[in-house]
Order: structure tokens, then C-alpha cells, then sequence
């Protein structure tokens, strides 16, 4: 080979070793923020899993505002342990993620009855963050009324 080749060849070299490097660079710095919106997600997801399966009639799920997580309270009703639930799961959003707040907020205007859970947090070195999921609840007084 001349000088000329063997100058292009490692030119070419220098480039795909850069290039690898950079990407790799760039994935290291975006898993903090991947790992915080997969930790919404789950959260978000474990909130809408108790939604769907409560049976009880008449218990509705809104932002437990004044409600403080009692993880030993044997609530004396459905909607007490509705309201203890949400207030522990809004602790473990604080828990979990950097700012980290949990909102649920209910849909009065979609059929069957819905309910909007967000989460929201703050990702270091960047702008603030939120994972929104929306949660139809069938039960037994949505289904009654769409039969009349």
C-alpha cells in the first residue's frame, strides 16, 4: 500500500471508531432517564391494575388530598381502602422517582367510566417529565346504566 491509502484507511478507521464511541456515549447518558420513564410506567400500570379490579360498587379513585399511606390500615370500607391505596401509591411515586408526583383524575365525560393516571417527575439535568395512561373501569353501576 502507499502512504496515500494507508492515510485514507485510517482516516476511515478514526471515523467508525468515533462514531461508535458517540453512540455509545449518547446511551449512556439517556438510561437515567429511560430507567425514570420505565419506573412511571410501571407505577402508572400498577395503579391502573387495582382500578380495573376493584368490584365494588360505588368506589370512585381521586387524588388522596390529606389522606397520609397507612400500610397497616385495615380500612372499614371499600372507598376508605380506595383513598388509603391511591395515598400510598402517591408516596411511592415520591419514592421513587426525582420530584416524582402521582395524579388521578376522573373522566366524567367518557362511557364507560374512565379515570386519567399521570405521573410526572424531573429528569436530571432536563425539563420535567410525565407518563399519562388512561384507565376505563367497567363495573357493575356503569354496566346497569348502559343497559336501561
Amino acid at each position: 500500500m502507499t502512504l496515500p491509502e494507508t492515510l485514507a484507511a485510517l482516516v476511515a478507521f478514526g471515523v467508525v471508531v468515533l462514531s461508535v464511541v458517540t453512540v455509545h456515549l449518547e446511551r449512556v447518558r439517556a438510561a437515567p432517564g429511560i430507567a425514570m420513564r420505565e419506573e412511571a410506567q410501571r407505577l402508572a400500570h400498577e395503579l391502573a391494575a387495582k382500578i380495573r379490579d376493584t368490584r365494588a360498587l360505588g368506589v370512585h379513585y381521586e387524588d388522596a388530598v390529606g389522606i397520609v399511606c397507612n400500610r397497616e390500615a385495615k380500612p372499614k370500607n371499600s372507598q376508605a381502602a380506595a383513598n388509603n391505596e391511591v395515598a400510598c401509591w402517591q408516596s411511592r411515586v415520591s419514592e421513587r422517582l426525582p420530584n416524582g408526583e402521582g395524579a388521578i383524575a376522573s373522566d366524567a365525560y367518557s362511557i364507560p367510566p374512565a379515570y386519567v393516571v399521570t405521573v410526572s417527575w424531573s429528569q436530571p439535568g432536563a425539563r420535567g417529565a410525565s407518563y399519562l395512561l388512561r384507565v376505563n373501569k367497567v363495573d357493575k353501576e356503569s354496566s346497569a346504566a348502559t343497559a336501561k
